[in-house]
């Protein structure tokens, strides 16, 4: 059968390849690739065939094989195959199966605020270089009208789920835990007094039930960065904090 009959029929089986282990009666002789030259005194399988018998025979097959090649695909059904491709050395096979999930926990990042003067203020994070900038410009006015010591002050991110440590659980209960930890250190190395908890990130994911310190919840001090408005309801909430 000639090409490009032969690969429509072996598409139609379902077979990709396929390469015959003897010569068949009547089939066309196989030519010699161009880069293999083979010992002289290796014999060709088919020096013992009669030529002129091969020619009959594939005049034969060449005049019939247009209108049968037709009829026999039309008549095969096409078969899928289902064989699977073995994994190769270092692949990650359950990365590539749809039916693993990854779990996906919370993630929020927290500006905490450790001001001199006992004063903790907790916020979300800004979220670019412009309104990190605009949210310490707002620090800088409020906090000195506090307390005149909480001038002084260091900011600092709080991120979840904690990247450098990947064996930590990543649900909620273990981002409030592992929250609830680093916040309490702070307070008792820093020695606070009072919680600024601002806006509805920081309210959901610390707690302070172990604590004796002061905590006031209050408008994001981030969302006044946007909305100008909100200063005066924010102030109103901490002013009774002030000290002469």
């Amino acid at each position: 059968m000639i090409e490009p009959l032969r690969s429509q029929y072996l598409a139609a089986l379902g077979i990709e390849n396929y390469a015959p282990r003897f010569i068949l009666p009547g089939a066309k002789l196989s030519e010699p690739c161009a880069w293999l030259e083979l010992p002289a005194d290796i014999a060709s399988p088919a020096a013992s065939i009669d030529e002129s018998v091969v020619a009959k025979q594939l005049s034969a097959e060449t005049n019939t094989s247009a209108k049968s090649a037709n009829e026999i695909i039309q008549r095969t059904p096409v078969i899928e195959s289902v064989v699977k491709r073995p994994a190769r050395a270092g692949e990650n096979v359950a990365a590539k199966s749809p039916s693993v999930q990854v779990e996906v926990g919370p993630q929020f990042a927290l500006s905490v605020v450790l001001a001199a003067g006992g004063i903790l203020l907790i916020d979300a994070a800004p979220a670019s270089s412009a309104e990190r900038t605009a949210f310490q410009k707002l620090l800088n006015n409020m906090l000195p009208s506090l307390r005149p010591a909480a001038a002084q002050y260091v900011l600092d991110i709080f991120i979840w789920p904690l990247t450098r440590q990947p064996k930590v659980p990543r649900d909620a209960g273990a981002a409030i835990e592992t929250l609830a930890a680093y916040l309490h250190k702070q307070i008792q190395q820093r020695a606070i007094d009072t919680v600024l908890l601002l806006g509805e990130v920081a309210q959901q994911w610390c707690t302070f039930a172990d604590t004796d310190v002061r905590v006031v919840k209050s408008t994001s001090l981030l969302a006044c960065v946007q909305d100008p408005a909100l200063k005066r309801p924010l102030w109103n909430d901490i002013r009774h904090l002030a000290q002469p």
